[in-house]
């Protein structure tokens, strides 16, 4: 099989970000993100490290059983999709690309502050039958402080996606407690 071209390998992505976005941007269309093109760019990184991270974990996870289980964590979850206002586009949000990709998490947890958004991004994750995922209400940073006890597993891997829209509202006692609970992986946008 030929290799992709650095081209084709992005336009993949970026169709991934652009078809998922399509269908959860029709759900809730009122609610929904603001950003700009460069923004899609983002969220095609984000998508390519969801899935290496998810094909390592599920390795481990299922045939190794190094760890117990692989787990989605969102501090910054928003309402799973972004529209491009010069374009009128519909991207993907995290928390929609982690539930949406070809290998699974076996649970997910998504942490948004604002409840507008937060029933936003439950209509849309209600999309992905099959897949468990939960959204929790209120502060990332004090959710955070009692998170091991959301996760319900002895010895998971965890991928934690930190997107803050406001600098400043993540405390880094939050993820250094994240660290210390369990076996993570932290990407900072």
């Amino acid at each position: 099989m030929r290799k992709k071209s650095d081209t084709e390998w992005l336009r993949g992505q970026l169709e991934t970000v652009a078809s998922l976005g399509k269908r959860v941007g029709t759900i809730r269309h009122e609610t929904s993100h603001e950003y700009g093109p460069h923004t899609a760019l983002k969220l095609a990184a984000l998508n390519h490290c969801l899935e290496v991270f998810l094909q390592v974990a599920r390795k481990h996870v299922d045939h190794y059983h190094d760890f117990d289980s692989a787990i989605y964590v969102d501090l910054f979850a928003g309402c799973g999709a972004t529209r491009v206002p010069q374009t009128g586009d519909w991207l993907a949000g995290s928390p929609v690309l982690a539930v949406g990709g070809r290998l699974p998490f076996d649970k997910m947890i998504c942490i948004e502050k604002d409840a507008r958004n937060a029933e936003a991004l439950e209509a849309r994750l209600s999309l992905f039958q099959g897949r468990e995922w939960k959204v929790l209400r209120g502060d990332c940073n004090e959710i955070a402080r009692g998170l091991k006890a959301s996760v319900h597993s002895k010895n998971p891997l965890v991928f934690v996606f930190v997107d803050p829209v406001v600098t400043g509202r993540l405390q880094f006692e939050a993820v250094s407690l994240l660290v210390i609970q369990t076996n993570i992986q932290v990407l900072d946008s």
